[in-house]
């Protein structure tokens, strides 16, 4: 299953309206100085470079979409040129390159350049999209100096006013109400994210107990990187994963294990992670936990042979009713959690899901807060 975006069609403003260009026209003088220093220490752009890999989900409210960024104007004086520059074919194949393997090839969405133009002596404008399954969006103001070594996404930033951002306080969710609440968690196997929801949720699933009822499920694709057999255990490419197909093999083995020694899941989950085991071993790895254990394996490899088609099948009807598109998700009386992962937190929120809580539930759990980030 692909991950999904929005279908956009505006247009950005156009890049010569940018406030940045003006600044430049109006302070010539402290142009040509600013291009001098660059030069004789060779960072030309370098600080504005590293500066504008801000956080994508930030947008200050200064900055405006389409600003050019104010590196140095048209018709600088002659001599201050220190860039060599590169062929706007080869720059356009390394910023799609750069810019598809760091942000858009793990979401299945890639860079379709339309074109690159100069911008001034110093810099190349890209014109892009970015382009999904639902369509394509325009990519943002995009800039490449003309040696080919940086980039520049995004707005420019002023050095003298560092930035100052607010966390917002996240609005309480109310879940269902239900005499025994059902839990059900999305993950990837080897995904990071995936792996501290678990560990803040294991705590609280355990203590809750036949109190609730839980669910682990996990996160499946289709058509995913290059398919089969890398990412996809089917030929037809119908169930796929983030990591690779081994992931995938590890995602059934836990589903049989879920169905045929539920009592034996989380010792498992936590041994694999604790242990030696990776993406490159685990499909030896997982048997020596297992049989630590007492995991009847031969069940287990019996299950994964007859069964992990159905299982994934499952899993994809699963993953569409509830739009999941990432790991972790997890869902309470079919409503997502949107809290921290720490194991208190994710108590209390099962808890309030109860019509009469359980005695469990004015028991404290210790434990660290995970990340919020998400495969």
């Amino acid at each position: 299953m692909a991950k999904k975006h929005p279908k956009y069609k505006e247009k950005e403003s156009e890049v010569e309206k940018a406030e940045g260009v003006q600044l430049f026209k109006q302070a010539p003088v402290l142009t040509a100085l600013f291009i001098l220093l660059s030069c004789l220490f060779g960072i030309l752009i370098g600080v504005v470079a590293v500066l504008s890999f801000y956080p994508q989900q930030v947008q200050p409210e200064q900055a405006q979409p389409g600003e050019a960024p104010a590196i140095a104007p048209s018709g600088s004086p002659e001599g201050m040129v220190c860039l060599a520059p590169v062929s706007p074919e080869d720059v356009k194949k390394k910023v799609k390159y750069f810019i598809d393997e760091s942000f858009l090839k793990s979401r299945n969405m890639e860079l379709k350049i339309n074109k690159v133009e100069s911008y001034n002596e110093y810099l190349y404008y890209i014109d892009a999209e970015v382009s999904s399954d639902e369509g394509d969006m325009p990519a943002g103001s995009i800039y490449a100096t003309k040696d080919g070594e940086k980039i520049i996404i995004g707005p420019l930033y002023d050095l003298n006013e560092p930035l100052k951002f607010e966390q917002p306080t996240p609005e309480p969710v109310e879940y269902p109400k239900s005499d025994k609440p059902k839990v059900l968690m999305f993950v990837m196997s080897f995904c990071p994210f995936g792996q501290q929801a678990e560990k803040g949720l294991k705590p609280a699933i355990e203590l809750l107990g036949n109190t609730i009822d839980f669910e682990p499920h996990y996160v499946i694709y289709s058509n995913y990187g290059s398919g089969y057999p890398d990412y996809c255990l089917d030929e037809n490419a119908n169930y796929c994963s983030m990591h690779g197909v081994a992931e995938l093999r590890e995602d059934v083995r836990q589903l049989c294990i879920w169905k045929y020694e539920p009592d034996k899941f989380w010792p498992y989950v936590e041994k694999i992670y604790q242990g030696n085991c990776n993406l490159n071993n685990i499909d030896t790895c997982w048997k020596e936990q297992a049989q630590a254990l007492g995991i009847d394996t031969a069940k287990i490899e019996e299950c994964f042979n007859n069964e992990a088609i159905s299982l994934l099948e499952e899993e994809v009807k699963l993953n569409e009713k509830y739009n999941v598109r990432g790991s972790p998700t997890i869902l309470i009386n079919e409503t997502e959690y949107s809290g921290d992962r720490s194991p208190q937190s994710f108590k209390d929120s099962i808890c309030s899901a109860f019509n009469e809580q359980p005695d469990e539930c004015s028991q404290e759990l210790s434990g660290e807060t995970g990340a919020s980030g998400q495969c």
